[in-house]
């Protein structure tokens, strides 16, 4: 007669079929050849007689291995998927639910489960038990399960990495980054645990934190993203650098969908940072920049529109901030080289404007005092080009583009602000220059035509 052992199982799981059960088993198999470190486990399905088998190489299932609650091993492991030894249990009274030929031959003993009535009490309630004898095999568990489809047996090793025939695209102690097969899945050491709809890659976590240790719970089928959020953020950084371009553009073939990876700002950062790409942040709020726009266009510059929020900390991070359109603006305006134009490269329109404006130049200079006191001081050129001006005033000199010199008017006003920059050493809407510009009014007046 065989030995029994109390499951103490009615029934649980109501939600959970015969792939969920196949899943526990294999991930145990799994687990069991980390922790021994034997070989892989051999799962395989055979078409003739509808039985799965997982067989591993490990130190065999014993008798407490069927009545433990919780399994101290695994529990402090960091290699292993199962933490609790009720996976091993859901499993045997779900596939008993569903009337499946089950057996467990290890090598101390030969298991298989049957209901039976609860000893130590007068009710008469039968939870399930497992019986046992003394046959064995050589080494390790080897599961059989009967009347099993096709389907359930493909969904099952669906759940693990090992099964897959994913391209692998980084990879660091963190975790690893594959590309998706359809939708992302999300494996913790080998074993999926989600499934994400938006993210643009599948990962597996190799280092877990407290967050998702504590939604690790085997009656959860799948975990949310915010228990595993953080740690795909953590393998990311650990993987996004210079040396690893094809994984920055995979990333940035897939910026358009705003839930996904790229929507984390230090993803972003991290690509703009490393990127052989010469790429340009902009906020997809700005309006202010438009002349910036052009000139990094211009430079052949990829710009690369973000949330105004997520631009703001790339503007206020050091590593980051020159890849911003501020910086990129600043630099290139202050930094620009221009050169000078002589009058004979000039046009019959531009020659007769210039001469005619540079005319009135000193006719003011003869009226008006404080311009008088700079003209003796002062150049005035024509330079070929300039990105954000018509026209510049410093240090006893004036520049005015070429491109204005077409328009007479134009000419002649970009002329009389420069002067009056000359004449007030002020910038821009200063109270200064406009005082200045006020009072070139009264000498430009007394002009002839």
């Amino acid at each position: 007669m065989p030995n029994k052992l109390d499951l103490n199982i009615q029934k649980i799981l109501q939600d959970w079929k015969i792939s969920d059960a196949l899943r526990e088993l294999i991930a145990n198999a799994y687990d069991e050849a980390k922790l021994s470190r034997t070989k892989q486990p051999s799962i395989s399905y055979n078409d003739l007689t509808k039985e799965v088998t997982i067989k591993d190489f490990g130190r065999g299932i014993r008798p407490e291995h069927f009545t433990q609650n919780e399994n101290r091993e695994k529990n402090e492991s960091l290699i292993v998927v199962g933490k609790f030894g009720i996976g091993l249990k859901d499993a045997i009274s779900v596939l008993y639910r569903y009337q499946k030929p089950l057996v467990f031959k290890t090598s101390h003993n030969t298991f298989w489960p049957a209901e039976d009535f609860k000893t130590g009490t007068t009710d008469k309630i039968k939870t399930l038990h497992m019986e046992y004898d003394n046959n064995t095999i050589p080494e390790g568990t080897e599961i059989i399960i009967g009347d099993i489809k096709k389907s359930d047996y493909d969904e099952a090793i669906a759940n693990f990495l090992e099964n897959l025939h994913l391209e692998k695209i980084a990879s660091s102690k963190k975790g690893e980054i594959y590309k998706k097969d359809g939708i992302a899945s999300i494996f913790y050491n080998g074993m999926k645990i989600s499934t994400d709809e938006n993210f643009m890659f599948s990962y597996n976590i190799l280092e877990a934190n407290t967050k998702l240790r504590k939604s690790l719970n085997r009656e959860r089928k799948m975990i949310s993203r915010d228990a595993y959020r953080d740690i795909v953020i953590s393998i990311l950084k650990s993987c996004i650098n210079k040396d690893n371009q094809y994984l920055i553009n995979q990333i940035l073939e897939n910026i358009n969908d705003s839930n996904n990876e790229w929507s984390f700002v230090d993803v972003q950062k991290l690509v703009f940072k490393n990127s052989d790409r010469n790429l340009i942040a902009v906020s997809n709020e700005d309006l202010e920049n438009p002349a910036f726009i052009t000139y990094a266009k211009e430079q052949n510059r990829e710009l690369i529109y973000i949330s105004s929020s997520n631009y703001n900390s790339i503007c206020n991070d050091s590593s980051t901030v020159n890849n911003s359109i501020d910086k990129f603006g600043y630099d290139f305006v202050n930094n620009y080289k221009t050169e000078e134009v002589s009058e004979h490269e000039l046009t019959s329109q531009e020659k007769n404007n210039w001469s005619w404006a540079i005319k009135k130049v000193n006719e003011l200079a003869k009226i008006w005092p404080l311009w008088k006191f700079d003209f003796s001081r002062t150049k005035i050129y024509i330079i070929k080009d300039h990105p954000n001006a018509n026209g510049i005033s410093s240090f006893g000199r004036i520049e005015i583009v070429k491109r204005v010199l077409s328009d007479k008017a134009k000419l002649f006003n970009t002329l009389i602000h420069e002067i009056c920059h000359t004449t007030s050493n002020a910038t821009d809407a200063t109270i200064d220059f406009e005082n200045m510009l006020t009072e070139a009014f009264y000498y430009i007046l007394q002009l002839k035509e």
